[in-house]
């Protein structure tokens, strides 16, 4: 199964109350963890140089990051 599939077949839970709080939680918070495995390309805004944010959470991601080191979220530097 692939991530994108996974996160397709969680989100019905999150949003359906026949599941309890805690099972509904823990689906959320898997759905957010997924997605942070699908790499997305860093932003780089030369209009007030900062260089390389993470598109997540704003953080500073080196070059050599495969990862954001402040959220997890993987980063594609392609």
């Amino acid at each position: 199964m692939q991530i994108e599939e996974a996160i397709i077949r969680l989100l019905p839970i999150v949003d359906n109350d026949a599941y309890t709080d805690q099972f509904r939680d823990a689906c959320k918070v898997a759905v957010d963890a997924l997605k942070k495995q699908i790499p997305k390309k860093p932003y780089h805004d030369d209009a007030v140089g900062v260089p390389n944010g993470c598109p997540f959470c704003d953080t500073l991601v080196l070059p050599d990051e495969d990862f954001c080191p402040s959220c997890g979220q993987a980063i594609d530097w392609s």
